[in-house]
């Protein structure tokens, strides 16, 4: 028994917005979870991380605003989670004083 061309559309609409949904997760663009301070974040996601571009990212680290370490001649400059920690506190404007990010870093390592 043939399909009804109603269904056959709504089926092609469904596997192009699964394909599109899987396609901005591998980009970043969901959700990225929490920041976890000992690990390495590439630059893209750093930028993925701060909802900003690529070069914004690198231009913080080439004024020394966000602190970068160096693992390789060519691409190969990675940010720990506590330094996108501590780069996000010097920004914060306003509201009350946020605690000493050291003692949250202790608080999620135990």
């Amino acid at each position: 028994m043939p399909k009804p061309d109603r269904l056959d559309d709504l089926e092609e609409r469904l596997s192009t917005l699964e394909a599109r949904l899987k396609a901005s997760e591998s980009q970043g663009s969901a959700e990225c979870g929490p920041i976890e301070p000992i690990r390495l974040y590439t630059m893209s996601e750093v930028a993925s991380r701060l909802r900003c571009g690529l070069s914004s990212v690198y231009q913080l680290a080439e004024g020394g605003d966000l602190a970068v370490t160096r693992l390789g001649a060519k691409k190969g400059l990675k940010v720990t989670g506590s330094d996108l920690f501590a780069f996000l506190e010097s920004r914060r404007e306003g509201g009350s004083k946020p605690p000493d990010v050291m003692t949250r870093l202790k608080a999620y390592i135990r």
